[in-house]
């Protein structure tokens, strides 16, 4: 489960991931450089891969290592790996 330190630090990031998203819609419809938006969309995702980092390291703290000492962690690893195997394609 996500706590309170996860879930305040996600929130607030998100909230950041926000405001750069209005941004790049204004670039947008200020047509601004094409490299600028790319750049500026480039960091909206690797914004969001931060957050789902601190949501995934939570998840291992948590959900995985409580279902290794209840004797089912092979299926969380399981589903780990495959969420991790699309987070990075």
């Amino acid at each position: 489960m996500i706590n309170e330190e996860a879930k305040k630090n996600s929130l607030n990031r998100l909230k950041r991931i926000e405001g750069q998203i209005k941004g790049l819609m204004r670039m947008i419809d200020e047509e601004q450089y094409c490299i600028d938006l790319i750049n500026q969309a480039n960091a909206i995702r690797r914004a969001l891969e931060q957050v789902a980092l601190i949501i995934m390291k939570r998840h291992i703290e948590s959900c995985v290592a409580e279902a290794c000492k209840e004797g089912e962690g092979e299926a969380k690893i399981d589903e780990l790996i495959k969420t991790v195997d699309r987070f990075i394609k």
